[in-house]
Order: structure tokens, then C-alpha cells, then sequence
């Protein structure tokens, strides 16, 4: 793992978080009680989830029309879909995308990426975001593994079991660049990495992901410097 992509990574975790990652954890590990106040779910609904969905590129995980939010909000609810995420039982990932594929009342695909990107978003400790360019990445990383196929990583258990043994094998590379988030000691995230640094680790690691993918079309690996750590500071 080359340094400056740890770096790079580090730096990606970092900026997303103060971004809106910590504006969207602190609603959606709510959500529960959220749902239980008829105005404050449909705030929710229009003003945080449904800008989520398009933000985060998944909204068409879900079938069109407006009645599907509802019903796929109403449906993890169901299902207890958040408790089980904040217990870490990552095969709810799985078990509810196919429940919901089979239901085909709110979608007649697979809702992985979508049903990952709100976990991590709940519990960014035990879990990672899914989608096409982080298969592609580990993939890549893994394909000389004695055994390993490619479409195992179509379920997500085994998505976040590799995820797992790739943060132990790159432990000590990420520790080596750990020391800049207290270049942000007055941002969210400082706040939210310090006292949770596994999830600080998987977040590094889910970038270095995508800037591993994205140096297959950039020249110049060096992408972001000191001004960038400055921008990234949360006033």
C-alpha cells in the first residue's frame, strides 16, 4: 500500500466526515424515534433522507415514486434493520436486501450498496460502504488469494469479511498516518475518530479503495496538500 494513497485517504475520511457524514450519523441513529413522530419522519423523509439517496447515488436501488421512501423507510423499520445494525450483525445486510428484492413492493433489485451506505452511516465501526468500484479495488487486491472468487463479493458477510482481514494486514501502514487528524482538533470529526478509531481505520481504508480504483486514470497521484487540510477544517 503506497504511502501517499494512505495519506490521501486519510485526508478523504477526514474531509467527508465534516462534510456531511457526522450530519447524517447523528439523524439516521435516531431514526427509531424519529419515525414515531408523524412531522418529524416526514421532515426526515424529504429534508434528509430523500437528499441522502441522491447525494449518495442510491436512489435507484429503489423503485420510482414517491410512496416507495415510505414504504422502504417502514420496511427496515419492520424488520429491525437498525437495531440489528447497531448491534453489528453485518448478514442483516444481505438477509434484507433479498427480503426486500422478493417482497418487490419497493424494489425489484438488490439494495446492498443502498442497505450498506445507511449502516455505515448508524455504525461506521462494524461497517463498510458497498458498490461496484470497492469490489472492484478488493478484487484487485485479493485475486491471488488461494481460493478466491470474485463473486463471493457479491454478499456483503464476505465484502466485510475481506474488509476485515485487509485492516489487519494494513494496520500498521494506517498508523502511520493516524497523527493527522489532530491537525482537526475543532472538527466533528476529531471528535467522532478519536474516541472510535476502528472506525476511523475502516473509513481510511474505504477511500484507499476508491483512490486506488481512481489512480487507473490519474497521472499524478498526488491529489491533495497542506491548502486541502486547511479547507477541510470546520469552522
Amino acid at each position: 500500500m503506497e504511502a501517499i494513497d494512505i495519506r490521501n485517504a486519510t485526508l478523504e475520511a477526514i474531509y467527508w466526515w465534516n462534510r456531511n457524514e457526522n450530519y447524517y450519523y447523528q439523524h439516521f441513529k435516531n431514526i427509531e424515534k424519529t419515525y414515531k413522530n408523524k412531522s418529524d419522519l416526514e421532515f426526515f423523509k424529504i429534508k434528509i433522507f430523500e437528499v441522502f439517496l441522491k447525494e449518495y447515488s442510491v436512489r435507484r436501488n429503489l423503485s420510482s415514486g414517491s410512496e416507495t421512501v415510505d414504504n422502504f423507510i417502514s420496511q427496515l423499520i419492520e424488520k429491525d434493520f437498525f437495531k440489528l445494525v447497531k448491534k453489528g450483525e453485518i448478514e442483516v445486510i444481505d438477509k434484507i436486501s433479498n427480503l426486500l428484492k422478493k417482497e418487490k413492493n419497493v424494489t425489484k433489485r438488490q439494495t446492498i450498496s443502498l442497505l450498506s451506505k445507511i449502516a455505515f452511516l448508524i455504525n461506521p465501526v462494524e461497517f463498510s460502504l458497498y458498490d461496484r468500484l470497492a469490489k472492484e479495488s478488493l478484487w484487485k487486491i485479493n485475486k491471488n488469494k488461494n481460493n478466491f472468487e470474485k463473486k463471493s463479493l457479491g454478499n456483503y458477510s464476505n465484502f466485510i469479511k475481506e474488509m476485515g482481514e485487509l485492516l489487519i494486514l494494513s494496520e500498521k501502514s494506517l498508523n502511520k498516518h493516524l497523527d493527522i487528524l489532530n491537525q482537526f482538533k475543532d472538527t466533528p470529526a476529531y471528535v467522532y475518530f478519536s474516541q472510535n478509531p476502528i472506525a476511523f481505520k475502516r473509513r481510511i481504508l474505504d477511500k484507499y479503495l476508491w483512490i486506488s480504483y481512481q489512480n487507473q486514470k490519474l497521472s499524478n497521484r498526488k491529489i491533495y496538500n497542506e491548502p486541502y487540510l486547511k479547507f477541510s477544517k470546520v469552522k
